[in-house]
Protein backbone atom coordinates (compact mmCIF):
# COMPACT_ATOMS: atom_id res chain seq x y z
CA UNK A 1 0.00 0.00 0.00
CA UNK A 2 1.18 3.53 -0.64
CA UNK A 3 2.22 6.13 1.60
CA UNK A 4 -0.28 9.55 0.66
CA UNK A 5 -1.24 12.05 2.96
CA UNK A 6 -3.43 14.84 2.39
CA UNK A 7 -2.79 18.12 3.49
CA UNK A 8 -2.30 22.01 4.23
CA UNK A 9 0.56 24.11 2.95
CA UNK A 10 1.55 24.83 6.79
CA UNK A 11 1.84 21.26 7.45
CA UNK A 12 3.39 20.41 4.15
CA UNK A 13 6.27 23.39 5.36
CA UNK A 14 6.30 21.40 8.97
CA UNK A 15 6.88 17.87 7.55
CA UNK A 16 9.54 19.19 4.87
CA UNK A 17 11.42 20.66 7.71
CA UNK A 18 10.88 17.36 9.40
CA UNK A 19 12.95 16.00 6.77
CA UNK A 20 15.48 18.65 6.51
CA UNK A 21 14.52 19.70 2.92
CA UNK A 22 12.74 22.53 1.67
CA UNK A 23 10.13 23.86 -1.06
CA UNK A 24 9.04 27.18 -2.86
CA UNK A 25 6.56 28.01 -0.39
CA UNK A 26 9.48 27.94 2.84
CA UNK A 27 10.98 31.15 3.20
CA UNK A 28 15.23 31.05 2.65
CA UNK A 29 15.32 32.65 6.19
CA UNK A 30 13.82 29.33 7.76
CA UNK A 31 17.16 27.52 6.35
CA UNK A 32 20.12 27.28 8.35
CA UNK A 33 22.68 29.27 6.63
CA UNK A 34 26.52 27.60 7.05
CA UNK A 35 29.19 28.07 5.75
CA UNK A 36 30.10 24.58 3.92
CA UNK A 37 27.52 22.81 1.59
CA UNK A 38 26.32 20.27 3.61
CA UNK A 39 23.46 18.65 1.34
CA UNK A 40 22.84 18.10 -2.59
CA UNK A 41 19.97 18.76 -3.40
CA UNK A 42 18.57 17.33 -7.05
CA UNK A 43 15.50 18.03 -8.83
CA UNK A 44 13.47 15.32 -10.70
CA UNK A 45 11.23 15.99 -13.45
CA UNK A 46 9.20 13.68 -15.42
CA UNK A 47 6.71 13.90 -18.45
CA UNK A 48 3.60 13.63 -17.10
CA UNK A 49 2.18 10.29 -16.55
CA UNK A 50 5.85 8.74 -17.31
CA UNK A 51 8.01 7.13 -14.06
CA UNK A 52 10.86 5.08 -15.68
CA UNK A 53 13.88 5.76 -17.03
CA UNK A 54 13.77 2.76 -19.96
CA UNK A 55 10.30 4.97 -20.66
CA UNK A 56 7.16 3.27 -22.67
CA UNK A 57 4.51 4.50 -25.10
CA UNK A 58 4.76 8.03 -24.92
CA UNK A 59 7.38 7.97 -22.19
CA UNK A 60 11.05 9.09 -23.68
CA UNK A 61 13.83 6.84 -22.04
CA UNK A 62 16.98 8.63 -20.52
CA UNK A 63 14.71 10.79 -18.22
CA UNK A 64 16.40 9.98 -15.11
CA UNK A 65 20.00 10.03 -16.68
CA UNK A 66 18.48 13.44 -18.02
CA UNK A 67 18.24 14.70 -14.31
CA UNK A 68 21.06 13.19 -12.99
CA UNK A 69 23.79 13.73 -15.03
CA UNK A 70 24.41 17.67 -14.44
CA UNK A 71 24.64 16.62 -10.57
CA UNK A 72 27.23 13.02 -10.76
CA UNK A 73 30.21 15.79 -10.42
CA UNK A 74 28.66 17.27 -7.24
CA UNK A 75 28.02 13.81 -5.81
CA UNK A 76 31.36 12.91 -6.31
CA UNK A 77 32.61 16.58 -5.26
CA UNK A 78 30.68 16.56 -1.82
CA UNK A 79 32.26 12.77 -0.90
CA UNK A 80 35.93 14.22 -1.40
CA UNK A 81 35.07 17.50 0.39
CA UNK A 82 32.53 16.25 3.39
CA UNK A 83 31.97 12.51 3.36
CA UNK A 84 34.93 11.85 5.21
CA UNK A 85 34.31 8.20 5.83
CA UNK A 86 30.91 9.49 7.40
CA UNK A 87 27.32 7.58 6.96
CA UNK A 88 25.35 8.94 4.45
CA UNK A 89 21.79 9.41 3.34
CA UNK A 90 19.24 9.79 0.64
CA UNK A 91 16.08 11.72 1.79
CA UNK A 92 13.42 11.33 -1.07
CA UNK A 93 10.51 13.49 -1.04
CA UNK A 94 7.40 13.69 -3.48
CA UNK A 95 4.53 16.23 -3.48
CA UNK A 96 1.30 15.42 -6.21
CA UNK A 97 -1.50 17.79 -6.99
CA UNK A 98 -4.56 16.91 -6.91
CA UNK A 99 -4.97 16.40 -10.82
CA UNK A 100 -5.61 12.72 -11.52
CA UNK A 101 -2.75 10.19 -12.50
CA UNK A 102 -2.48 8.19 -16.02
CA UNK A 103 0.37 5.38 -16.39
CA UNK A 104 1.60 7.15 -19.34
CA UNK A 105 4.14 3.90 -20.29
CA UNK A 106 1.10 1.58 -20.21
CA UNK A 107 -1.13 0.55 -23.70
CA UNK A 108 -4.09 3.10 -23.46
CA UNK A 109 -7.53 1.82 -22.64
CA UNK A 110 -10.73 1.83 -24.50
CA UNK A 111 -13.63 3.81 -21.54
CA UNK A 112 -17.17 3.78 -21.61
CA UNK A 113 -16.99 7.09 -23.88
CA UNK A 114 -15.30 4.85 -26.30
CA UNK A 115 -12.03 6.76 -26.08
CA UNK A 116 -8.63 5.19 -25.45
CA UNK A 117 -6.73 6.60 -22.28
CA UNK A 118 -3.78 5.70 -20.55
CA UNK A 119 -4.93 3.82 -17.22
CA UNK A 120 -5.54 5.42 -14.17
CA UNK A 121 -3.59 5.77 -11.29
CA UNK A 122 -4.74 6.20 -7.33
CA UNK A 123 -3.28 9.17 -5.66
CA UNK A 124 0.46 9.01 -4.84
CA UNK A 125 1.02 5.46 -6.51
CA UNK A 126 2.86 7.48 -9.41
CA UNK A 127 5.04 9.16 -7.04
CA UNK A 128 5.66 5.47 -5.32
CA UNK A 129 6.92 4.07 -8.79
CA UNK A 130 9.29 7.21 -9.28
CA UNK A 131 10.48 6.72 -5.84
CA UNK A 132 11.35 3.23 -6.50
CA UNK A 133 13.11 4.15 -10.09
CA UNK A 134 15.51 6.98 -8.33
CA UNK A 135 16.23 4.67 -5.49
CA UNK A 136 17.05 1.90 -8.13
CA UNK A 137 19.40 4.75 -10.46
CA UNK A 138 21.20 5.75 -6.76
CA UNK A 139 22.00 2.63 -5.82
CA UNK A 140 23.96 1.94 -8.61
CA UNK A 141 25.66 5.17 -8.59
CA UNK A 142 26.82 4.83 -4.63
CA UNK A 143 27.60 1.00 -5.23
CA UNK A 144 30.31 1.85 -8.32
CA UNK A 145 31.60 4.10 -5.67
CA UNK A 146 31.66 1.72 -3.11
CA UNK A 147 33.28 -0.86 -6.00
CA UNK A 148 35.69 2.29 -6.93
CA UNK A 149 36.70 3.01 -3.30
CA UNK A 150 35.52 6.80 -2.95
CA UNK A 151 32.64 5.88 -0.18
CA UNK A 152 33.19 2.97 2.28
CA UNK A 153 29.41 2.17 1.81
CA UNK A 154 26.12 2.73 0.51
CA UNK A 155 24.09 5.31 1.73
CA UNK A 156 20.96 5.27 3.51
CA UNK A 157 17.97 5.40 1.39
CA UNK A 158 14.61 7.53 3.34
CA UNK A 159 11.27 7.89 1.69
CA UNK A 160 9.18 11.05 3.28
CA UNK A 161 5.41 10.57 2.87
CA UNK A 162 4.01 11.47 -0.67
CA UNK A 163 1.83 14.80 -0.23
CA UNK A 164 -1.10 15.73 -1.68
CA UNK A 165 -1.75 19.35 -1.77
CA UNK A 166 -3.01 22.46 -3.45
CA UNK A 167 -6.74 23.09 -5.48
CA UNK A 168 -9.11 20.50 -6.05
CA UNK A 169 -9.21 19.64 -10.14
CA UNK A 170 -12.32 20.28 -11.80
CA UNK A 171 -13.09 18.67 -15.06
CA UNK A 172 -12.42 22.53 -16.80
CA UNK A 173 -9.06 22.60 -15.47
CA UNK A 174 -5.98 22.21 -17.52
CA UNK A 175 -3.18 19.92 -15.83
CA UNK A 176 -0.59 22.18 -17.42
CA UNK A 177 -2.02 24.85 -14.96
CA UNK A 178 0.10 26.54 -12.72
CA UNK A 179 -2.28 26.33 -9.73
CA UNK A 180 -1.29 22.62 -9.93
CA UNK A 181 2.00 22.53 -11.26
CA UNK A 182 3.95 24.32 -8.07
CA UNK A 183 2.40 21.09 -5.93
CA UNK A 184 4.13 18.70 -8.70
CA UNK A 185 7.79 17.74 -7.88
CA UNK A 186 10.19 14.87 -6.32
CA UNK A 187 13.21 15.80 -5.21
CA UNK A 188 16.62 13.58 -4.12
CA UNK A 189 18.64 15.28 -0.88
CA UNK A 190 21.88 13.79 -0.23
CA UNK A 191 23.29 14.67 2.64
CA UNK A 192 25.15 13.50 5.92
CA UNK A 193 23.37 10.52 8.29
CA UNK A 194 21.96 12.75 11.34
CA UNK A 195 23.25 11.86 14.30
CA UNK A 196 21.67 12.05 18.05
CA UNK A 197 21.28 15.68 19.06
CA UNK A 198 21.95 14.57 22.56
CA UNK A 199 25.25 13.43 22.79
CA UNK A 200 26.31 16.03 20.14
CA UNK A 201 25.07 18.33 22.28
CA UNK A 202 26.92 17.47 25.48
CA UNK A 203 30.24 17.16 23.50
CA UNK A 204 29.59 20.70 22.52
CA UNK A 205 29.00 22.36 25.47
CA UNK A 206 31.60 23.77 26.94
CA UNK A 207 33.47 24.06 24.09
CA UNK A 208 36.25 27.39 23.63
CA UNK A 209 36.75 29.00 20.78
CA UNK A 210 39.86 31.34 20.73
CA UNK A 211 40.39 34.26 18.18
CA UNK A 212 44.01 35.95 18.67
CA UNK A 213 46.70 37.80 17.57
CA UNK A 214 50.03 36.57 19.21
CA UNK A 215 53.29 34.91 19.06
CA UNK A 216 52.71 32.90 16.39
CA UNK A 217 50.65 35.06 14.14
CA UNK A 218 53.42 37.92 14.19
CA UNK A 219 55.54 35.59 12.97
CA UNK A 220 53.92 35.34 9.74
CA UNK A 221 52.21 38.82 10.13
CA UNK A 222 52.80 41.83 12.12
CA UNK A 223 49.89 43.83 12.58
CA UNK A 224 49.27 47.43 14.14
CA UNK A 225 45.69 48.56 13.58
CA UNK A 226 42.55 49.33 15.36
CA UNK A 227 40.20 48.44 12.35
CA UNK A 228 40.25 45.23 13.50
CA UNK A 229 36.66 43.67 14.90
CA UNK A 230 35.01 40.75 13.86
CA UNK A 231 32.03 38.80 14.15
CA UNK A 232 32.39 35.23 15.01
CA UNK A 233 29.36 32.25 14.66
CA UNK A 234 28.75 28.80 14.95
CA UNK A 235 26.55 27.55 11.88
CA UNK A 236 25.38 31.14 11.69
CA UNK A 237 24.80 31.72 15.84
CA UNK A 238 26.19 34.66 16.45
CA UNK A 239 28.47 33.87 19.39
CA UNK A 240 29.70 36.21 22.25
CA UNK A 241 33.27 37.10 23.78
CA UNK A 242 33.56 36.04 27.88
CA UNK A 243 33.01 39.36 28.65
CA UNK A 244 29.67 40.00 26.82
CA UNK A 245 30.76 41.66 23.57
CA UNK A 246 29.33 40.44 20.65
CA UNK A 247 32.82 40.39 18.80
CA UNK A 248 36.58 39.65 18.62
CA UNK A 249 39.19 42.35 18.21
CA UNK A 250 42.58 42.59 17.82
CA UNK A 251 43.04 46.43 17.79
CA UNK A 252 46.56 46.83 19.71
CA UNK A 253 47.07 50.82 18.03
CA UNK A 254 45.78 53.90 19.29
CA UNK A 255 42.33 53.62 19.32
CA UNK A 256 40.73 55.49 22.55
CA UNK A 257 39.16 52.11 23.43
CA UNK A 258 41.77 49.63 23.03
CA UNK A 259 39.50 46.86 23.80
CA UNK A 260 39.30 44.15 26.15
CA UNK A 261 41.18 41.02 26.15
CA UNK A 262 44.74 42.80 26.11
CA UNK A 263 46.62 40.47 28.28
CA UNK A 264 46.42 36.90 28.22
CA UNK A 265 44.46 35.33 31.55
CA UNK A 266 44.72 31.57 31.58
CA UNK A 267 41.41 31.47 33.18
CA UNK A 268 39.09 34.21 31.91
CA UNK A 269 41.16 36.22 29.20
CA UNK A 270 39.46 39.31 29.98
CA UNK A 271 40.34 43.50 31.19
CA UNK A 272 41.13 46.44 29.43
CA UNK A 273 44.54 48.72 28.74
CA UNK A 274 43.54 52.51 28.13
CA UNK A 275 45.26 53.86 24.61
CA UNK A 276 48.68 53.71 25.36
CA UNK A 277 48.75 50.55 27.52
CA UNK A 278 49.55 47.20 25.08
CA UNK A 279 50.09 49.13 22.34
CA UNK A 280 51.24 46.74 19.48
CA UNK A 281 51.00 43.73 21.56
CA UNK A 282 49.07 40.39 21.49
CA UNK A 283 45.35 40.29 21.66
CA UNK A 284 43.28 37.33 23.16
CA UNK A 285 39.45 36.17 22.84
CA UNK A 286 37.36 33.62 23.67
CA UNK A 287 34.03 32.57 23.16
CA UNK A 288 32.20 29.50 25.24
CA UNK A 289 29.62 27.60 23.33
CA UNK A 290 26.87 26.81 26.84
CA UNK A 291 24.05 24.26 26.93
CA UNK A 292 21.62 26.72 25.18
CA UNK A 293 23.80 27.47 22.99
CA UNK A 294 24.96 23.82 21.90
CA UNK A 295 21.33 22.99 21.26
CA UNK A 296 20.91 25.56 18.93
CA UNK A 297 24.21 25.06 16.86
CA UNK A 298 23.51 21.21 16.64
CA UNK A 299 19.82 21.72 15.48
CA UNK A 300 21.19 23.36 12.53
CA UNK A 301 23.55 20.96 11.08
CA UNK A 302 22.01 17.39 12.11
CA UNK A 303 25.13 16.03 10.92
CA UNK A 304 27.01 17.40 13.73
CA UNK A 305 29.21 19.33 11.89
CA UNK A 306 30.46 22.64 13.43
CA UNK A 307 31.85 25.54 11.17
CA UNK A 308 33.27 28.94 13.05
CA UNK A 309 33.13 31.62 10.66
CA UNK A 310 34.58 35.30 11.61
CA UNK A 311 33.65 38.18 9.56
CA UNK A 312 35.11 41.83 9.94
CA UNK A 313 32.93 44.70 11.58
CA UNK A 314 33.17 47.85 9.48
CA UNK A 315 32.35 51.23 11.38
CA UNK A 316 29.22 51.93 9.52
CA UNK A 317 27.77 48.99 9.54
CA UNK A 318 27.95 48.61 13.47
CA UNK A 319 28.31 52.06 14.67
CA UNK A 320 27.30 51.21 18.06
CA UNK A 321 30.84 49.02 18.14
CA UNK A 322 32.70 52.18 17.43
CA UNK A 323 31.66 54.87 19.72
CA UNK A 324 35.42 56.99 19.39
CA UNK A 325 34.96 56.12 15.33
CA UNK A 326 38.42 58.33 13.66
CA UNK A 327 36.86 58.80 10.19
CA UNK A 328 38.18 55.67 8.83
CA UNK A 329 35.24 53.78 9.65
CA UNK A 330 34.58 52.59 6.31
CA UNK A 331 37.33 49.81 6.21
CA UNK A 332 38.15 46.64 7.97
CA UNK A 333 41.78 45.54 8.33
CA UNK A 334 42.12 42.02 7.41
CA UNK A 335 45.22 40.52 8.26
CA UNK A 336 45.88 37.11 9.95
CA UNK A 337 44.56 35.46 13.23
CA UNK A 338 44.74 32.55 14.80
CA UNK A 339 41.86 30.20 15.43
CA UNK A 340 41.80 27.37 18.51
CA UNK A 341 39.02 25.26 19.55
CA UNK A 342 39.45 23.52 22.83
CA UNK A 343 37.12 20.80 23.80
CA UNK A 344 35.42 20.77 27.37
CA UNK A 345 38.51 18.72 28.83
CA UNK A 346 40.85 21.64 28.23
CA UNK A 347 42.41 19.93 24.75
CA UNK A 348 43.36 22.36 22.12
CA UNK A 349 41.84 19.89 19.12
CA UNK A 350 41.53 22.51 15.89
CA UNK A 351 44.71 25.41 15.70
CA UNK A 352 44.23 27.69 12.22
CA UNK A 353 47.92 28.20 12.90
CA UNK A 354 48.89 24.47 13.13
CA UNK A 355 52.92 23.75 12.25
CA UNK A 356 53.58 27.50 12.67
CA UNK A 357 51.80 28.34 9.34
CA UNK A 358 49.47 31.23 10.05
CA UNK A 359 48.94 32.66 6.60
CA UNK A 360 45.11 32.38 6.27
CA UNK A 361 43.36 35.80 6.80
CA UNK A 362 41.46 37.39 9.49
CA UNK A 363 38.20 36.34 7.88
CA UNK A 364 37.34 32.83 7.01
CA UNK A 365 35.51 29.06 7.89
CA UNK A 366 36.63 26.44 9.81
CA UNK A 367 35.02 23.11 9.73
CA UNK A 368 35.23 20.51 12.63
CA UNK A 369 33.36 17.16 12.98
CA UNK A 370 32.07 15.39 16.21
CA UNK A 371 35.06 12.65 15.33
CA UNK A 372 37.31 15.74 16.47
CA UNK A 373 35.39 17.28 19.25
CA UNK A 374 33.83 14.91 20.83
CA UNK A 375 36.43 12.05 22.89
CA UNK A 376 33.58 9.46 23.53
CA UNK A 377 31.63 6.98 21.19
CA UNK A 378 29.50 8.84 18.84
CA UNK A 379 25.92 7.28 18.68
CA UNK A 380 24.66 7.27 14.99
Amino acid sequence: MSKRLIISEEEKSKILKLYGLKSNFINEEDTPQQGNKKTIEVPVYFESGCWSNTGGESCASGQVDTAFQPYIQQIKDYVATTYKGRPLQVVLSASESKVPNRNAEKPKIKVESGKYVYPRLKPGVLSKYRYNTIETYLKKVFDDMVANGEITSAPEFVKSEILIGGPNWTAKDSASDPKFKEHQYLKAVIRLKPRDPGPLTECLTDLLIGYDYDEVVRKNNSHYCDWGRFEVDANGVKLNRLDGKPYASVNNFQHSEIDTNQTQNQQIYTGTDDRNKGQYNFRYNRFKIDGELAKKIVALDPSGDITITTKGIAGPKAPELWPNDRGISSVVHVDAARVTITNSKGEVFFDSCAGGNCTQGSEGSWTVTPEQYCKTTIPE
